[in-house]
């Protein structure tokens, strides 16, 4: 059975989100996966904003931890943060298609345990991919509320 090792360990349980680690203990049950991201900080988020735009690399997120927050920092006043990213382990960044099986495993588990769960592949939940302006395979977050 896979497990998670330590970093993705670290990873989840920093967001100290319980809906996002009761649905990814659960998820790695059956799939081998990694968290190579939980609760960011300012400073780290300013760095993935920076990149593709005044450092080199991809664009890989439009908040710029400032002026518009990732659902990876903590909620204000709180600790907890609404957002992790997970990937089918081993990882290969350019195989899209086990991406999307992974999504439609973790949608369908979320949903057998009343959990609700936004993709970075379905940023509205409507199940319609292509009405997307930026996607974010990785990307896992419960709304704020919770």
């Amino acid at each position: 059975m896979p497990a998670f090792g330590k970093t993705s360990k670290e990873n989840l349980y920093s967001t100290k989100n319980k809906q996002l680690i009761l649905l990814f203990e659960e998820v790695v049950k059956y799939i081998d996966c990694s968290v190579v991201s939980g609760r960011r900080l300012q400073a780290e988020q300013q760095l993935l904003y920076a990149q593709g735009r005044t450092m080199p690399g991809p664009i890989i997120t439009n908040c710029d931890g400032i002026s518009i927050l990732s659902a990876h920092q903590a909620v204000p006043g709180e600790l907890v943060s609404n957002a992790a990213d997970v990937v089918p382990f081993p990882i290969d960044w350019n195989d899209k298609i086990r991406f999307y099986n992974f999504i439609g495993f973790v949608r369908g588990v979320a949903s057998q345990m009343k959990i609700e769960i936004i993709s970075g592949s379905d940023w509205d939940s409507d199940y319609i991919l292509n009405d997307q302006n930026f996607y974010d395979l990785p990307h896992w977050e419960t709304p704020s509320n919770m």
